[in-house]
């Protein structure tokens, strides 16, 4: 059974050198459990549209409805 996204990114605890590095590790764990993430978009104040955080956000996420498999 494959984790959900919390538990992905929960699993992502060394610190990174950069933001970049840090959205790549993320993205290479959806893919590690054959999840497909999405690119994070962002209103003009710079929050994400699917979690709501800023300077938060984990860069990649599930596409809606994918959450939990």
């Amino acid at each position: 059974m494959n984790p959900n996204e919390q538990t992905i990114l929960s699993s992502l605890t060394q610190t990174y050198p950069s933001r970049a590095a840090y959205e790549e590790a993320v993205k290479r764990a959806f893919l590690k459990y054959g999840m497909t993430p999405v690119k994070a978009e962002y209103d003009a104040a710079g929050n994400c549209l699917q979690c709501g955080e800023c300077g938060r956000c984990p860069g990649w996420h599930l596409p809606p409805g994918k959450e939990q498999t």
